[in-house]
Formats: C-alpha cells, structure tokens, sequence
C-alpha cells in the first residue's frame, strides 16, 4: 500500500469523490467482579430516533466523531482505553484530556444511559486500565458516545466523540440467509445523518487470543479469525450502502494485538516496530474478505489508511507493566500517541484546517530510545 500513508494525511484538500507512579499498566490486586453497568431504562431498546438526535446534536456542538468497528476480542475496548490513559500517565505530552459535555440531554432516557455509559469508561474503567486490570468484554444493549475534549499546549482543542459498541452485533449470523447483520439502529441512523467528516476506525486483531497468556487450539483461533474477517466485510458494506456523504471521512483499518506478530523474536522493539509492508501482507492473508471489502471502498487513497496497533502488552490479567526506564516502554508508547496524531490531524482537516502535530518535539532519553523514536517519526 504504498500509496497510503500511516498515520498521517496529505497536505493537500481532501478529494471529492503507566500510572502517575511511573508505570503503564501495573498490576494490582482488585476486587473480584465487575461494577454493575449503567441500567437501561425499560423501552430504551425502542427509541426510534437515538442516531437522528446524536447526528443532530453532535453537528450542533462541533464533535467530530470517531466509530470503531470490530468483531468480539478485537480490541475497541482496549484502543480507547490506552489513548485514554496515555494522557493521564504521559507528562510529557503537555495535553489535556477532560469528559466532554454531553452530546444530548439528561432529560431523555437515551441521554441519560449516554451519560452515565461515557462517565464510567472515562473515570473507572479508564483507571482500572492504568492500574492494569483487563477491560471487561462489551455487554452494553446501546452503543454509546464518549465525549472527549482533546486539548494540546501547540494548538487548538478538538472535542472528538468515540464510539463503545457490543462486538457482537458485528458477528456474522449464520442462520440468516444474508449472513452479513444490519447496524444497530442507532449506529446506522447516526451514519446516514451526519452531514461532517467521519472517523471509522476498523479492527481486525492479529488474534483472537491474549497475546501472553495460554495458548489455545490454533485452529480456533483460524476460525475466528475468519469471523472477525466477516464481521468488518460486512459493516464495510452496510457503511458503503447508508453513508451518502462520503468525501470528508478518513478510515484506518487497524491490525491490533500487534504485539503477537513475532511473539519469540528476541528484539522486542524491532518486534514491536510496524512497517507497512508486514501489516498489508497481514491483513492479505488472514483478512481477505475485509481486506477487499475495505479497498473496494469508493472512496480516494488519500481517504484510507493501514496499520498495526498495541495497546499494551497485555495478558489475561490485563496490561503488563513497564517500568519508565524500560526501552520497551517508548515504543509501547508511541502507538496510542501516534494514533492521537493521526486523529488530531483527521479532525482539522475535516474542518478544513491545516494540519499540525499536538505534541511537542522532545529530545530527552538514552541514545537508543531516540533512535528509536526517530525511526518511528519517519514512519508516521
């Protein structure tokens, strides 16, 4: 894909057509169970106009949206929670990042569950990332929108509000003779109404299993595989057949887990490092169907871009902690930075803006830490 960028956009007009002690991820010992989620109010489920309304006030209040997409162990969960967290553990990215208004209401139903979906992933669920407990699985009935004001020291704040959705409702249904499942209401509404850019950001795990932890049947995570394939296949097509408005939207198709690539390749960071050419010939392999979904897209180059992704270094337990002095950190670090990058930039240009990095340039770090994060700016 060499005429696609990573994580960055081109200069020209889109076309028409750890913790605060120091450490990611530290383990810690928790309570045994999960909080209960946020009650759906009794009808909610029949709200027939949920995605009209966040269209409509979204446009009214300047977010630019962010939708995920992605089968069940895919990772949505895990990416929104390490660009969450790396702005309350990173000090040198001079950002700040604050729960933004709320998109509707809390005097509808809809509104409040949106409210206190968003309050819980930002605040509880967002530290017990950082603490390094494991995100739980999806199981809300709605999707939701988490409003985030994204506020740099070198430019201008950008609200973005980032979508949190069941992967199952992406599974292929087998029973059904289309296969292929219509988005959920409230997701499909949203897409065919809203009038600005949009951000998709679509995930296909290099597997389904945890990187480091037991390793189970190969073959069932080949099957998996092949659903989370069908899974973006199909929200690729329902999005091709209800977005009208196509020409502002960018799309990143996200090779997660990226970690697990070369589990026993004994230089972590080379390990660790995406080129282009590794992350195509990937999703050839294991992804065809989404694959060709996605670049059947009509859509421009420019509109689309490819790459590999690591929250963490993760286990069954959650995320493994790196101490600040550890070179393996720097390059964990980069992927949810340079994903802040991409979609700082994705959002002035949707605007109409010039693009411009959010972080400022530092030259802190051993030798070997700049190296590597030289490599790593001349990549994205």
């Amino acid at each position: 894909m060499a005429d696609r960028e990573k994580f960055e956009l081109e200069s020209e007009e889109p076309a028409d057509g750890g913790g605060g002690g120091g450490r990611i991820g530290d383990n810690v010992n928790g309570q045994k169970g999960e909080p209960p989620r946020p009650e759906l109010p009794v009808g909610i489920e029949n709200i027939p106009d949920g995605g009209l309304e966040l269209a409509a006030a979204m446009e009214a209040a300047d977010y630019q949206p962010v939708v995920l997409f992605g089968n069940a162990a895919s990772g949505k969960t895990s990416l929104l929670l390490s660009l969450l967290a790396i702005t309350r553990t990173e000090t040198s990215l001079d950002t700040g990042v604050f729960l933004g208004d709320p998109i509707l209401r809390s005097d509808s139903e809809y509104g409040r569950y949106l409210i206190e979906s968003s309050e819980d992933f930002f605040g509880r669920k967002t530290q017990d990332f950082i603490e390094g407990k494991a995100p739980p699985a999806s199981k809300m009935d709605l999707p939701f929108f988490v409003p985030i004001a994204f506020r740099p020291r070198l430019g201008r704040e950008v609200k973005f509000a980032f979508m949190e959705s069941n992967g199952e409702w992406y599974r292929p249904d087998r029973d059904s003779n289309r296969l292929f499942r219509r988005l959920k209401g409230q997701i499909e509404d949203f897409i065919s109404n809203y009038q600005g850019g949009i951000i998709f950001i679509h995930l296909v795990p290099y597997t389904q299993r945890p990187v480091h932890g037991a390793n189970p049947d190969p073959a069932d995570d080949a099957s998996q595989i092949n659903e989370a394939s069908l899974a973006i296949s199909g929200a690729l097509q329902a999005y091709e057949s209800v977005r009208v408005n196509k020409r502002n939207d960018r799309h990143m198709m996200l090779v997660t887990k990226w970690d697990a690539h070369r589990p026993s390749d004994a230089d972590r960071l080379d390990a660790l490092t995406d080129h282009k050419e590794d992350v195509e010939a990937i999703v050839q392999n294991r992804y065809a169907a989404a694959y060709n979904s996605y670049r059947g897209l009509s859509l421009e180059p420019s509109q689309l871009s490819m790459n590999g992704y690591c929250a963490g270094l993760m286990n069954e337990r959650g995320a493994v902690g790196l101490r600040k002095d550890d070179e393996l950190r720097a390059t964990v670090v980069d992927y949810p930075k340079n994903m802040w990058r991409w979609l700082y930039k994705s959002a002035l240009a949707n605007v109409g803006e010039t693009a411009a990095d959010p972080f400022p340039s530092t030259e802190t770090g051993s030798w070997l830490g700049r190296k590597v994060k030289a490599f790593l700016d001349k990549l994205f």
